[in-house]
């Protein structure tokens, strides 16, 4: 029973910890949901919104598979972090002002959520078929790296689904996140056998 609630007092920090970081970074990003300090400089703003698109993605990846497998944790911050390279990719150039600057007006491709949903099947398919990888750590950490970084972006700009469109902003992406994240966990623990998966990734 103590490891019990050991194990479950430490994925409900771990989520608490996922909150405070989200939140951190929106208000010295963009001033809500709190405007206590904003960024002024706005490349420094830039920096620290992709940073902290990075480390919700490693707070989520330790949230799934916990700390025994510490090698997947910089793929799951370039995972959070890669996304927002379509910016340099669009303006064709490694300037940070022309990629903040000179965007087109539809969303950047790596941005489209649809898009990234397809990648993550065909990654999924092709770890577990080809690399005969059965615990599809890579496609999962990748899935939770872009999926936080869109969920955390919808705030602002809703879901980009192109060809379908786009939905409406989402304001309260914290939540979702958090019972998105438990799900993927039970489903992960169910999908694999429970003797593969360490003690320490027992859910909420």
């Amino acid at each position: 029973m103590f490891l019990s609630q050991r194990i479950l007092l430490v994925d409900g920090l771990t989520l608490v910890i996922l909150c405070f970081v989200s939140l951190l970074g929106d208000c010295l990003c963009f001033g809500r949901p709190w405007s206590f300090y904003v960024i002024s400089n706005t490349y420094l703003r830039a920096i620290t919104d992709n940073f902290t698109h990075g480390l919700i993605s490693v707070i989520s990846t330790y949230f799934l598979f916990g700390w025994t497998r510490r090698s997947l944790f910089i793929i799951a911050f370039i995972a959070g972090s890669f996304v927002d390279c379509d910016h340099f990719i669009e303006v064709r150039s490694f300037s940070l002002h022309r990629a903040l600057y000179d965007q087109p007006r539809s969303r950047p491709f790596l941005h489209n959520t649809l898009l990234l949903l397809v990648v993550t099947i065909i990654v999924v398919l092709g770890e577990y078929f080809l690399w005969q990888s059965h615990q599809i750590y890579y496609s999962t950490i990748f899935f939770l790296g872009w999926s936080t970084h869109h969920l955390r972006d919808a705030q602002r700009r809703g879901l980009t689904l192109t060809p379908l469109g786009e939905t409406s902003p989402i304001n309260y992406y914290i939540p979702i996140m958090c019972q998105a994240l438990v799900i993927v966990k039970l489903l992960y623990m169910f999908v694999f056998p429970i003797r593969t998966i360490p003690v320490n990734l027992s859910i909420v």
